[in-house]
């Protein structure tokens, strides 16, 4: 399962020396030491969200001088309402993303799900859109004990949706209804410091045993029987960790994930298998960056965790092919630019084989370049934002890729297209 999210237009949401024939690699597919009968895994594709940040809020208003005068009352006011705004913008992608992975959705999850869709207000474009461009106006009101209570983040909140639904043309009881929903899923929605901190850390912690399950799983079986039992608990502490809330396109993963490991406690297990959960596994750590930080457009995986996958995915193909499928150099790629030759140390482009990869990586750093199509290639990432279209290149897959960017030295786009001439 693999989503491709591009910021600039489509939303679709890896390397040194040649490996040897020692044992060192899988070399027939007999070897596979998770070797089991596949298991078909259910359909888990869903589609990532955009979405904006909040900043917290401040209920206090300088009195130097005098009392609260009417002018410093109403830009507080203001001001509240403004990230009121903000915050119900990150709680509708965080919502978005609870309802997408909703498999039987409750009134009240329909209810939530028509507003978002509706378009019956402002200016009659859907609710994420007139938030995001402040086509909506708040108005909250908050008593003195609301401004001084804990839990005065989701009151705001459950105000601003009340006031959106009421925009929309929703009556009295349907405010009321979403409301309550709204305060019902508070720890979801409006997670604290503290709760975004730890499902950073679990979720980098499952991400750390997942490459090393990768790892070793082509080289290594004791190893890798012990990288697993680490990885499945990294599972467990990353879905199932009661001190945060993951939306349920997250957190209802599990099940599958689970599913498409069975056996890996007797560390019986495909290749296949695993690189399915290891797909699925990405896509929810790439939606975590995005439940955390709804600002960040940047929620690929880092090219270097994409890298890593390259000799399970050649396990894989070996697995497949019921026989030795060679192995590539960097010389066996070869790219056009424009339908012409060129120096491709002129452009960041690059050509990557890895010890014991059978393969090799090719990628592309848009940083000063702006990418903005590509073809056959997976989005991924340097921190914090720089994005590389890349692709691990299989031995013996016939593959052509190619993708568009501006180019400086022409003032223009130019295209680089790609294709393996071994096979």
């Amino acid at each position: 399962m693999k989503m491709h999210i591009f910021v600039f237009a489509l939303i679709v949401l890896t390397v040194g020396c040649q490996p040897a024939k020692d044992g060192n690699l899988l070399s027939h597919y007999e070897s596979d030491p998770f070797s089991t009968n596949f298991k078909e895994r259910p359909d888990t594709t869903a589609t990532k969200i955009d979405g904006q940040a909040m900043s917290g809020y401040s209920l206090t208003t300088s009195s130097e001088g005098s009392e609260n005068t009417p002018e410093v009352s109403a830009e507080a006011e203001s001001s509240i309402n403004e990230k009121a705004l903000a915050s119900a913008y990150d709680a509708i992608v965080r919502l978005r993303m609870d309802i997408a992975g909703t498999k039987d959705p409750s009134e009240e999850i329909n209810l939530l799900e028509k507003l978002l869709q509706s378009k019956n207000g402002a200016g009659g474009v859907n609710v994420i859109k007139a938030v995001k461009e402040k086509k909506i106006a708040l108005d909250i009101k908050l008593s003195e004990a609301e401004k001084s209570s804990p839990e005065v983040e989701m009151t705001i909140l459950a105000q601003a949706f009340k006031q959106i639904a009421a925009a929309y043309g929703f009556d009295d009881a349907s405010q009321a209804l979403i409301g309550k929903a709204i305060l019902s899923r508070s720890q979801m929605l409006a997670p604290s410091a503290a709760q975004k901190s730890l499902a950073q850390v679990n979720g980098q912690l499952l991400q750390d045993k997942m490459n090393a399950v990768i790892l070793t799983s082509a080289t290594n079986k004791s190893q890798a029987c012990v990288a697993m039992k680490s990885f499945s608990e990294a599972i467990t502490n990353f879905y199932e960790d009661d001190q945060y809330s993951l939306p349920a396109l997250i957190r209802n993963k599990v099940s599958y994930v689970r599913t498409t490991l069975s056996g890996s406690e007797r560390c019986n297990l495909t290749y296949s298998s695993l690189l399915d959960a290891v797909e699925m596994i990405t896509f929810d750590l790439g939606s975590l960056e995005l439940y955390l930080t709804p600002t960040n457009e940047f929620n690929w995986e880092l090219f270097e965790n994409y890298k890593i996958k390259a000799t399970l995915q050649e396990a894989v193909a070996l697995v497949k092919a019921k026989k030795e499928i060679g192995t590539l150099s960097p010389e066996d790629v070869i790219c056009k630019l424009d339908g012409a030759d060129f120096n491709i140390q002129d452009f960041p482009l690059k050509i990557e084989k890895a010890a014991k990869q059978r393969g090799v990586t090719v990628s592309f750093v848009d940083k000063g370049f702006k990418v903005n199509h590509f073809q056959s290639m997976t989005l991924t990432k340097i921190n914090p934002d720089i994005l590389v279209p890349a692709v691990n290149l299989i031995p013996g897959e016939d593959k052509k890729f190619d993708f568009t960017f501006f180019n400086p030295k022409k003032n223009s786009d130019s295209t680089i297209s790609c294709s393996v001439t071994k096979r």
